[in-house]
């Protein structure tokens, strides 16, 4: 389940990043949004509001009809809350086994999620995961 069925009476937005062709969902637009310009390095400066509702089911339905009509870039979370195909995989290369997220192979791997999320942000040991073992 994804983060935002645990918000309640929350006003959920459904937005579109016209320039990175996105489309997602938020309940703090503004920070999202700062968010994305930060991390992402998107490019914010012209936004379209798809919806505004407090009917989170209604949002992802709305997000994920113009996610398929704009065939837009997608973010790791799909609509019912799993990792989306798209997401970038990782591939564990003494067993040979992929995993969908960093998270999930953290988990499966006896890894702490945190540490390996710390060790990788930094941009030499970006794809260099093997040293961990």
């Amino acid at each position: 389940m994804c983060k935002l069925h645990k918000l309640k009476g929350e006003t959920f937005v459904v937005y579109y990043i016209v320039n990175e062709n996105y489309v997602g969902i938020t309940h703090n637009l503004h920070k999202r949004l700062l968010k994305h310009r930060s991390k992402n390095k998107f490019d914010i400066s012209n936004i379209g509001i798809l919806l505004q509702t407090k009917d989170l089911n209604e949002a992802l339905k709305v997000e994920l009809y113009y996610q398929e009509r704009y065939k837009c870039n997608k973010g790791v979370r799909n609509q019912n809350g799993l990792k989306n195909p798209y997401a970038k995989q990782v591939l564990h290369l003494e067993t040979g086994l992929y995993f969908d997220t960093i998270k999930e192979a953290s988990e499966q791997l006896g890894f702490d999620y945190s540490s390996v999320r710390k060790y990788i942000g930094n941009e030499k040991n970006k794809y260099n995961l093997i040293r961990l073992n």
